[in-house]
């Protein structure tokens, strides 16, 4: 999680602390693609809307069941449960990355 990207020796370098707020502040500032995932955020829509980092450069990819969140952000695309190989390829072309590996 934010964790883990806090650990990155980039975001060390720039000061990142381990909390989501310090996170989501360092992606909003740097100038690189990047991409983050929050899986299963059925919680909270609300809260999570207001601390997601306000960045042009960046991809968010949100999974959750909750329909409120839906009606909240950009783009919404339902699917429905697939299979790893499946939703590597989903990724892959919405990333627009060739020869994925899983």
């Amino acid at each position: 999680g934010f964790e883990a990207i806090a650990n990155d020796p980039v975001a060390r370098k720039a000061g990142v602390d381990k909390t989501p707020e310090s996170v989501l502040r360092w992606l909003s500032n740097i100038i690189e693609e990047w991409l983050l995932i929050l899986d299963y955020a059925d919680d909270q829509a609300d809260e999570l809307l207001r601390i997601l980092p306000l960045a042009s450069q960046g991809n968010i990819l949100i999974t959750s069941r909750n329909a409120a969140l839906g009606k909240q952000v950009q783009k919404v695309t339902s699917i429905d449960v697939m299979e790893k190989s499946e939703a590597v390829q989903l990724l892959s072309k919405a990333a627009n990355i060739q020869n994925a590996v899983e």
